[in-house]
C-alpha cells in the first residue's frame, strides 16, 4: 500500500490500482486483522477510482464491501461507505441517489452515536488505529530492510556492469586497432598489384614492339622438372601466365558471375588444362581462389570509392563484383582481407572525414 500512495502521489493511478489489486488479492480472508487491511486497500482503490472519474466503477467496489460490513456487523465500516457513496453519487451526477445515501448516513450515525455506543466504538477505533499503526511501522522496518538491500544489490550490479563497460571497450578499442591495421596492410597490397599491374603492361607493350618478339614460340620450350618431380615454370607458362593475369586484371568480364576458366583460355588463346595447370605452377592457386581474389580487390576498390559507389548497398556492389549471393561475398572477401565488407567500408568512410 505504501508502493501503491507513492504511485498516487506521482499520478500513476492506473499503477496505483494494480499494486492495489494484487495487495488485495494475496491478504489472508477470514481473519479480522488482516480483513480490516484489506478494507483499507480497497478504500484507497476507491478514492483512486474516484479521482478518474470512474464513478460507476467505485460505487460497485463500496456496494460489495457494504453489503460484508452489514453481514459481518460492522457499523463503523458502514457509515464510512455510507459518506463514500453519498460523494460518488453526487460527483456522478445522480443527486436522488445521493441524497438516499445522506439520509441512511444520518440516521446510522445517529443510531451510533447517541448512546453510550458511542463510546464503545471509539475505544474500539482507538485499538485498531494503535494496530494500524504498528503495523505501519512494522512495514516501514521492512521496507527499510529491503531498500538496504536492494541498495546493496544495486552498488553490486553497478560494479559488474561498469567492469564489463570497461572489459568491452578496451576489446572494442583492441578490435578496432586490428581492423584498421587490416585494412592498411590491404590498402598497401593493393597499391602494389596495381604498381606491379602498370610494370608489366609496359613490358608487354615493350615486348610487342621488340625485335626479341620474332624468337623462338615459347612452346617450343619443354617444362623442367626438378628434385621431387616439382615441376618448374618454363617460359611458355611464363609468358602465358602474364596473359593470364593481364586478362584478369583488366577484363571487365572477370566481374561477370559466368565467368569461368573455360572462357578465361579462349580470352588467352590457350586450353583450359594448360591454364589451371599454369595458375597452380606459376601462380600457386587454382582458378576459383585467384577469380576471388581478383572480386575482392575490386570490391574494395569500389567500397572506398564513395563519389562513385557511395550509394550503393553492399549487395549491389557484390552483384557487380560477380558474386552470387551477399553471403558469398562476405565470406570470399573476409577470407581474403580478414574484415568484413562492412567493417571495411566503415573504416574507409572514417578516414575520409579525416
Amino acid at each position: 500500500m505504501i508502493e501503491a500512495a507513492k504511485l498516487y502521489e506521482q499520478h500513476r493511478y492506473n499503477d496505483a490500482v494494480r499494486i492495489l489489486d494484487q495487495c488485495i488479492s494475496s491478504i489472508i480472508e477470514h481473519i479480522p486483522e488482516y480483513e480490516r487491511q484489506k478494507v483499507a486497500a480497497i478504500s484507497v482503490k476507491t478514492l483512486i477510482l474516484q479521482n478518474q472519474e470512474k464513478y460507476q466503477e467505485a460505487i460497485s467496489v463500496i456496494n460489495n464491501l457494504r453489503d460484508k460490513s452489514i453481514r459481518q456487523e460492522h457499523a463503523d465500516m458502514e457509515i464510512s461507505y455510507l459518506q463514500f457513496l453519498t460523494r460518488l453519487y453526487y460527483e456522478a451526477g445522480n443527486s436522488d441517489s445521493s441524497t438516499y445515501y445522506a439520509l441512511k448516513y444520518i440516521n446510522l450515525a445517529e443510531s451510533l452515536f447517541g448512546s453510550r455506543a458511542f463510546g464503545n466504538i471509539k475505544d474500539v477505533e482507538a485499538n485498531r488505529r494503535i494496530v494500524r499503526a504498528d503495523k505501519q511501522i512494522r512495514l516501514l522496518q521492512l521496507e527499510n530492510s529491503f531498500n538496504k538491500r536492494l541498495l546493496l544489490f544495486f552498488g553490486l550490479t553497478v560494479l559488474v556492469v561498469s567492469t564489463l563497460l570497461v572489459l568491452i571497450m578496451r576489446q572494442k578499442k583492441t578490435l578496432r586497432s586490428r581492423n584498421e591495421e587490416l585494412f592498411r596492410k590491404n590498402e598497401e597490397f593493393m597499391r602494389e598489384i596495381e604498381t606491379e599491374r602498370e610494370r608489366r603492361t609496359a613490358m608487354i607493350n615493350m615486348e610487342t614492339t621488340s625485335p626479341l618478339n620474332s624468337l623462338k614460340p615459347a612452346t617450343d620450350i619443354k617444362t623442367e622438372e626438378v628434385d621431387g618431380n616439382e615441376e618448374q615454370p618454363d617460359e611458355s607458362m611464363i609468358r602465358l601466365a602474364e596473359r593470364i593475369t593481364n586478362v584478369m586484371e583488366t577484363n571487365e568480364e572477370v566481374l561477370q558471375e559466368s565467368f569461368s576458366v573455360d572462357r578465361l583460355a579462349e580470352l588467352v588463346e590457350s586450353s583450359q588444362k594448360k591454364v589451371s595447370r599454369t595458375l597452380n605452377v606459376v601462380l600457386g592457386k587454382n582458378f576459383p581462389t585467384y577469380l576471388g581474389e581478383v572480386r575482392v580487390r575490386e570490391a574494395c576498390r569500389r567500397l572506398t570509392d564513395f563519389e562513385t559507389y557511395g550509394q550503393y548497398t553492399l549487395e549491389s556492389i557484390a552483384n557487380s563484383c560477380g558474386f552470387r549471393s551477399r553471403t558469398n561475398f562476405v565470406s570470399v572477401f573476409k577470407k581474403s582481407t580478414g574484415l568484413t565488407p562492412s567493417e571495411y567500408r566503415k573504416i574507409a568512410q572514417n578516414r575520409s572525414k579525416h
